[in-house]
């Protein structure tokens, strides 16, 4: 009795967390409207560039997963915590995606606040790049 009173307890903290987040929406039709993202290829990995406006915003590679054209990468992009003040200074950034160079690559990315978490929403996408040679 104690096993199965157990048992159901688990399946259902396991079901009740599965809807937590969102499905993945991704958009071409409204544009990115965050800091201006890059790519880097020089080396094996695809790395991903941005150019903050100041130290308080905050870059993170979601994931990767095969798209129709190229490896669709996700980027969420953390709004500054408003309670700080930070300087207006140009602060560049480099994520690292797990992306080989030789692989096509489409960044999608979206914007929210500083405090949000979990994958979902809507991402915009930002460009398409060709393999490098």
């Amino acid at each position: 009795m104690r096993f199965t009173a157990l048992g159901g307890l688990g399946l259902g903290l396991a079901l009740s967390l599965a809807g937590c987040d969102s499905p993945i929406e991704t958009t071409a039709a409204t544009p990115y409207g965050g800091p201006p993202l890059d790519l880097t290829s020089s080396g094996p990995w695809h790395v991903i560039e941005a150019q903050a406006p100041s130290p308080g915003w905050k870059i993170d590679f979601e994931h990767s997963r095969p798209g129709p054209d190229a490896q669709e990468v996700f980027i969420t992009v953390r709004r500054p915590d408003p309670q700080f003040v930070y300087p207006q200074v140009i602060v560049d950034q480099l994520v690292s995606t797990d992306v080989r160079t030789s692989e096509p690559i489409e960044i999608y990315a979206r914007v929210v606040p500083h405090d949000q978490r979990g994958v979902g929403g809507t991402y915009h996408l930002v460009r398409t790049i060709e393999a490098a040679n």
